[in-house]
């Protein structure tokens, strides 16, 4: 009954958020397995069966995945270090240049809520539907409200959906020691 409940909560927080198919991790990460789907599907054909979502060299890299299916891009950003007290949200969406924006958001539970002395390894996943195969410019936000008022480019360049997956080193410094594989 308490899952059932939480839902609820989950849905009404989202449609006053304008959740827009998000989904991110609770510390330590998605459950081991779902990633390395991911991941596999993001690098598909390429004769590589790293599972470095889910294994030893999760910690090593913080990874944006992504995999076109049709019409509908999936985005998963694995290993995002971030304080163990917040609350976090993704979107994903395209401008009416073409340009994918990935946009994650850490911010304090509520108003005026101090942040804890720990920081935590979560993974951002999303979906955006209507997008077409071919080269875009992608580019990968966060905003941590209590630092900064706006967003911080982590990551832009071309990517050419048209292989159909793919995969960004985001941040090639390993974790701290807060950091735990799923």
């Amino acid at each position: 009954m308490q899952y059932w409940n939480f839902g609820w909560i989950w849905v009404a927080c989202c449609l006053l958020a304008g959740c827009s198919g998000g989904d991110v991790s609770t510390c330590g990460g998605f459950p081991a397995g779902e990633t390395t789907a991911f991941a596999m599907s993001s690098d598909e054909g390429d004769g590589d069966d790293d599972d470095s979502a889910d294994g030893d060299e999760y910690c090593d890299a913080e990874v944006l995945y992504w995999v076109l299916d049709g019409e509908e891009l999936s985005v998963l950003n694995t290993r995002v270090m971030l304080n163990c007290c917040g609350e976090h949200s993704i979107t994903v969406s395209q401008d009416g240049d073409g340009d994918i924006t990935v946009r994650e958001v850490d911010r304090p539970a509520q108003p005026g809520y101090k942040r804890c002395f720990c920081s935590c390894n979560y993974d951002f996943r999303g979906d955006a539907s209507g997008i077409e195969a071919g080269q875009v410019n992608l580019i990968l936000e966060r905003k941590k409200t209590d630092d900064s008022a706006t967003f911080e480019t982590l990551w832009e360049g071309q990517v050419d959906l048209a292989e159909g997956s793919g995969q960004i080193v985001v941040d090639d410094v390993p974790a701290d020691a807060f950091c735990s594989a799923p």
